[in-house]
């Protein structure tokens, strides 16, 4: 199955399947030991004459926290807004932001499930909340054509009781390079 990438444009506004990244990487948060994060985004709007790429993101984080005997997994789901500085070379460096619903869960390090009323920490974190993020990467195209490219990211998410730092690496593909 191939992606043909075929744009609706209305008034500086088009529809199409544009950057597909998908990240590995590290997560820092200021009570947890660092952690791991997965995840992808998928650019779908181009806006502004392709000044900003809007589109949906996915990831999942997990890390442990010694001091409360617990682990914290969170899947975050939302949109993210991504503008490149230069749209032209080897290098592009990026900006952007995103906003998303973060469902967090812990348990206790090792996998077991906390009984109801036995972890006020457990309770207090656990639960879903909105949260906001800002990032800054490079791309680096790895391929003459332009469809695979080398990311790196740096991201802040703030969201309540897990802000946390990202440092990410991973591959962003084009369905039509541009």
């Amino acid at each position: 199955m191939f992606l043909v990438a075929r744009s609706i444009s209305a008034q500086g506004v088009a529809f199409r399947v544009g950057a597909i990244d998908m990240y590995g990487g590290a997560v820092f948060s200021a009570e947890s030991d660092p952690g791991v994060v997965f995840g992808g985004r998928v650019s779908l709007l181009d806006l502004f004459d392709r000044a900003l790429q809007a589109g949906f993101e996915l990831e999942w984080w997990t890390a442990e926290r010694s001091d409360a005997e617990l682990e914290v997994r969170d899947i975050v789901a939302g949109v993210a807004f991504l503008t490149e500085l230069s749209r032209t070379g080897l290098l592009r460096p990026y900006l952007g932001f995103a906003a998303g619903l973060h469902s967090v869960d812990t348990s206790r390090v090792g996998g077991d499930r906390f009984l109801e009323g036995e972890s006020a920490e457990a309770e207090r974190i656990s639960g879903c909340r909105a949260g906001a993020s800002g990032f800054a990467g490079l791309a680096v195209r790895l391929t003459g054509t332009g469809s695979i490219w080398l990311i790196l990211e740096y991201r802040y998410t703030a969201v309540s009781e897990l802000p946390h730092h990202e440092l990410r690496g991973g591959a962003r593909l084009l369905a039509s390079p541009l």
